[in-house]
């Protein structure tokens, strides 16, 4: 009897411990002292492929995703179709490039289609992400390479 007891008690606090780390959606929470992170994919997308840029954050309220193909037309980074998990809590700002919002601290992580047109010529796109918590003043700002590269022909 005596060890269920010390059974019972350990799983109690191993619930009530973990309780204050989730949030209604399953995602982690933060407190305001933990630090911004940003960690994303930089791919090399062969003309006529798709790919998925994977963005992985640590402690936001706050995420934007800014495209600057301009030297890349045929790369194109398909936002509307992002995923993001947890989902957004607090909702998206209505502006361009969009804003997705949290009620409180937490990682997400973003998954962005990509599509390079057949005929784009070999080179580099750029994207940035743009992270936050809303209750403190801090923005990080990071920058990655989509590579485009000619696609590889199989010898026959």
């Amino acid at each position: 009897m005596e060890r269920r007891d010390v059974l019972a008690g350990a799983c109690t606090f191993a619930v009530g411990a973990s309780a204050g780390c989730l949030d209604a959606s399953g995602g982690t929470t933060r407190t305001d002292d933990d630090e911004l992170d940003v960690d994303g994919d930089e791919p090399t997308v062969e003309a006529g492929a798709s790919a998925t840029v994977l963005v992985r954050t640590t402690g936001i309220q706050r995420f934007q995703f800014t495209a600057y193909c301009h030297e890349t037309p045929g790369v194109a980074l398909h936002l509307n179709d992002a995923t993001l998990d947890p989902g957004p809590t607090a909702g998206v700002m209505d502006s361009y490039p969009q804003i997705w919002t949290w009620e409180r601290r937490c990682d997400v992580t973003v998954s962005v289609p990509v599509d390079v047109a057949a005929d784009e010529t070999p080179g580099r796109c750029e994207y940035a992400v743009a992270v936050s918590a809303l209750d403190g003043e801090e923005t990080l700002e990071r920058r990655f390479e989509i590579e485009v590269v000619s696609p590889s022909h199989d010898a026959q």
